[in-house]
């Protein structure tokens, strides 16, 4: 691995680890829809491609980093017992010292937990979705969004997709 691919995926799991920190215990899509929106709706330069998945923006390379620092001793990766996905947590005794020091990707990273982090996974995915979306389609009407995620997401309502798009934006994340 190069100089640059170390320093990338030791900057990745920063990210993991610095969430894992602050929320104590997040699953899998909601760090992946937490991390989508860090990247992409506070832009930081985090540098992980997402494609839409069956639960929102998702990152094959955020999951395959974490399967990195749970083997690095950063994180534990425990599977729900009534089978709800998995359970991440900072691992007991992680050394972090060697992990890069975030700068201001950190205080972005409060920041949202600040505003997001009390979400379940299921709203983080209609809001992550929604964001997606609107940054796909060019310049889009806030109907063109609503209607095309109501067409991705059928089990929540025209209402609440709405509701969630004119948060987003007059939080100006869109």
């Amino acid at each position: 691995m190069s100089e640059q691919n170390t320093t990338r995926l030791l900057q990745h799991i920063a990210v993991i680890s610095e969430f894992c920190r602050l929320l104590g215990d997040i699953g899998k899509t909601k760090l992946q829809k937490l991390t989508y929106l860090l990247q992409e709706a506070q832009g930081a330069s985090i540098g992980y491609s997402f494609r839409l998945h069956h639960y929102g923006p998702f990152s094959d390379e955020l999951d395959d980093d974490l399967s990195v620092a749970e083997a690095l001793g950063i994180v534990t990766i425990e599977r729900d017992e009534d089978g709800y996905g998995f359970h991440l947590k900072p691992a007991p005794n992680a050394n972090t010292k060697r992990l890069p020091n975030l700068g201001t990707t950190s205080s972005g990273i409060s920041r949202l937990v600040s505003e997001f982090g009390q979400f379940d996974a299921s709203s983080l995915e209609v809001i992550a979705t929604v964001h997606y979306v609107a940054k796909q389609l060019k310049k889009p009407t806030a109907n063109e969004v609503v209607k095309t995620v109501a067409s991705l997401k059928p089990r929540y309502t025209r209402v609440y997709i709405q509701a969630v798009y004119d948060s987003l934006l007059a939080s100006k994340h869109i």
